[in-house]
């Protein structure tokens, strides 16, 4: 009799540890997005902005139109020759963004230091030429990354800020 008490006992918590592991809710680890120059990666801040988990939709209320952020997002210096002519020149060296983790889907804009929109829609950041002038002296970039994949995901956005500064080399 003991034994049969103690197998329905041991039936019992094995059934109900199935139906915890089956409704438990998945984890979704944030990954890091890092903007690299030529000596150094930096990280850049996240801001959270969703959550999808079992079909279930949850959004937090982050300001996530850039001009808000304008003096207060994270700004870096890179070099770029100085140009004496009077055409833009691109600068394709000396920078890239970085992924590091789950990344289910990432989206770039890219603005002018004003705010206004020059590319949306992005999917590399990396492949985009970026141009450097007399009058174009940086750029604001504001990332969307889906962390996780597609029944389950955490969405953070992140801004940062590209300046150009001239060296004392001409081109």
């Amino acid at each position: 009799m003991k034994k049969k008490i103690l197998i329905l006992i041991l039936s019992a918590v094995c059934c109900l540890g199935f139906v915890f592991t089956l409704n438990r809710e998945p984890t979704i680890d944030l990954g890091t997005l890092y903007f690299s120059t030529l000596d150094k990666d930096y990280k850049i801040t996240a801001y959270e902005t969703a959550i999808y988990r079992n079909s279930e939709l949850e959004t937090f209320k982050v300001k996530s139109n850039i001009k808000s952020h304008i003096g207060k997002m994270k700004s870096f210096d890179v070099i770029v020759p100085k140009n004496t002519s009077t055409e833009e020149v691109d600068v394709a060296a000396g920078m890239a963004t970085k992924i590091v983790g789950d990344c289910y889907s990432k989206k770039y804009t890219i603005h002018d230091l004003e705010g206004n929109v020059l590319e949306d829609n992005l999917e590399d950041f990396n492949d985009y030429r970026f141009r450097a002038g007399k009058d174009i002296g940086g750029y604001l970039v504001k990332a969307e990354v889906k962390w996780g994949r597609k029944s389950n995901y955490r969405q953070c956005v992140y801004f940062f800020q590209i300046n150009f500064v001239q060296s004392m080399e001409e081109i």
